[in-house]
């Protein structure tokens, strides 16, 4: 008898969702699991969760630290606790009636949103084994529902304060899609497939999967840098950003190279000797696994600063705070290749690129049918 595993996320913001993805491949290469991943916010899954999602999305263009507000409202205080009930309450029956269809034997989490939802189908009887998976280098009490039977989490440090607080945690690392880790390319050869001429230093600038961070600027600090470079920009599926920067490139004498929202990142990490990005956690964690030195600009305060935090602590990142030193922080850093292989060395020495194949492997040993 089949093991039945529902992966529950939300599209708010990529990383939760490629944590998702990531754990439901690893899931779909078992013949004993029946696998099913969800997207809570989704509009066809709730009408009700979309729109809150939408909103978010208009109030996050508006107010970019509104990210930090929620998660401060949501903190460890008693008004803190209220609104995280209220907001699980709320989405309550979407998650009964998604319960009912599945009937898993375990709910794998990877966003607080259908986390909180499905413990209280726990608290109210539910028979499944409940786990959390943890898409930050930092903790928050957002995540924290004593129904759920394990977290798993990036560090050893946010695994230790769960188990302070009683909870059962392990730390496998955020969860990566294992397969392109098993054979990866020669970084020649990628670039002779993008056509990359061989004297350049590569620099790959993201801005997250709604291509924040104000890359049209970056781009415009790194065009105007003495230097042989190609620029591999990944605009995620902002088009009129995408547009825009492709309009840069036509005007430039470097070679830039623009993506929308793609699944080539892992191939560009490889080609790449250096990112600049907003940290978030799922593009910090792959960029470890590839040994990327990381350059971090203008986090969504919240999360994103603690994510920064931890990769600059780490010594694979640089973060710049202020942008006007970006042109001149950047070119020494090009400059200097000994720092660039400490940071390097750094970055592959808290990798956990099979953090997907260790997390399902403690899930399947804990679920009782």
């Amino acid at each position: 008898m089949k093991k039945k595993i529902l992966i529950m996320t939300a599209s708010i913001g990529s990383g939760h969702i490629k944590a998702a993805e990531a754990l439901e491949e690893e899931l779909a290469s078992l013949p004993e699991v029946e696998a099913t991943r969800v997207d809570f916010m989704e509009r066809r899954v709730s009408k009700f969760n979309w729109l809150l999602k939408r909103l978010y999305l208009i109030m996050l263009g508006l107010v970019p630290n509104i990210y930090d507000r929620f998660f401060h409202l949501a903190g460890g205080s008693s008004g803190g606790y209220l609104s995280r009930q209220l907001f699980a309450l709320l989405m309550y029956g979407t998650m009964q009636r998604i319960l009912r269809r599945y009937t898993p034997d375990a709910v794998i989490c990877t966003h607080p949103f259908p986390e909180g939802a499905a413990a209280i189908a726990k608290r109210r009887g539910g028979k499944f084994l409940l786990t959390a998976v943890l898409t930050d280098y930092s903790l928050h009490q957002i995540w924290l529902y004593p129904q759920v039977d394990i977290y798993f989490t990036a560090t050893a440090s946010m695994t230790a304060e769960l188990n302070e607080q009683g909870f059962r945690a392990h730390a496998l690392g955020i969860p990566l899609k294992t397969k392109v880790f098993a054979h990866p390319l020669p970084k020649e050869k990628i670039r002779e497939r993008l056509n990359i001429p061989s004297a350049n230093q590569v620099i790959l600038l993201m801005g997250g999967g709604l291509g924040l961070g104000g890359m049209e600027e970056t781009m415009d600090e790194l065009i105007a840098l003495d230097l042989p470079l190609t620029i591999l920009a990944v605009a995620g599926r902002n088009d009129e950003l995408q547009e825009r920067l492709n309009q840069m490139a036509a005007r430039s004498q470097k070679q830039i190279l623009v993506w929308g929202y793609t699944n080539r990142v892992s191939l560009l990490m490889q080609a790449a000797d250096l990112i600049i990005t907003k940290p978030g956690a799922l593009t910090v964690s792959e960029a470890f696994a590839w040994g990327l030195p990381l350059v971090l600009h203008e986090p969504i305060p919240g999360p994103e600063t603690e994510n920064a935090n931890y990769a600059v602590a780490c010594g694979a990142a640089l973060w710049l705070k202020k942008r006007e030193n970006l042109t001149a922080e950047l070119a020494a850093l090009l400059k200097d290749a000994s720092r660039l292989r400490q940071m390097k060395k750094a970055a592959q020495k808290v990798a956990r690129p099979r953090a997907a194949e260790d997390i399902v492997k403690v899930i399947l040993k804990s679920i009782v049918i």
